[in-house]
């Protein structure tokens, strides 16, 4: 498995443009520094009876992308190839980068509505490993959202929450190299109140 030091990214994206325009969802992790912490990013939009874009971003832990990197390993998506999975058409597309230590690939196909799209595929097998894991990727962004935004709703709560709560452990130093990370990408100082306790 890759050390923590080692280079980490992963960016998931899911979208169409249609009746409402161009409508996604998107997240990414990105380490920070010496690879102590990471920033997690998100975004919905949906202009479906106007609704706004949504964005949160957030401050993550070592243990948190350890637990990614884990998630990411075991479901041996990085031995993959999407060159015979359905391509992106009017309904979308989906894409997932992943760049974990030396190894970096991407992958884009159509976008899945379930299972029977999976085992319909050409590569039924390879298309299930990155379904299951976009699932996994998802629930557990999700279950960060929920934990820490209090607008988040009721979103998939309970999926990701054990491995949420062993990534409580964050070092200060850690996270105030974070937190000045999310300020200078923002443009502006952060107040107390703004400043969350973050996993």
């Amino acid at each position: 498995m890759a050390a923590t030091g080692d280079p980490f990214y992963v960016r998931y994206y899911s979208g169409h443009s249609g009746r409402f325009g161009h409508e996604f969802l998107e997240f990414d992790f990105r380490v920070v520094g010496d690879g102590r912490s990471a920033i997690a990013r998100y975004a919905n939009n949906s202009n479906y009876r106007n609704d706004s874009l949504i964005r949160k971003e957030m401050c993550v832990s070592a243990l948190m992308i350890t637990e990614i990197k884990r998630i990411i390993k075991e479901s041996e998506v990085l031995k993959e190839d999407d060159t015979k999975w359905p391509q992106k058409n009017k309904d979308g597309r989906q894409e997932l980068e992943i760049r974990l230590g030396s190894e970096h690939i991407s992958f884009e196909t159509a976008k899945i509505g379930s299972l029977v799209d999976v085992n319909e595929s050409e590569d039924p097998e390879g298309l299930r490993v990155f379904y299951y894991l976009v699932q996994d990727l998802k629930a557990l962004v999700f279950s960060l959202i929920s934990l820490h935004f209090k607008d988040a709703g009721s979103i998939e709560q309970r999926s990701g929450r054990q491995a949420v709560r062993k990534a409580d452990l964050m070092g200060e130093t850690a996270m105030s190299d974070c937190s000045a990370t999310l300020r200078e990408a923002s443009g502006k100082t952060s107040t107390a109140r703004e400043r969350r306790r973050i996993v």
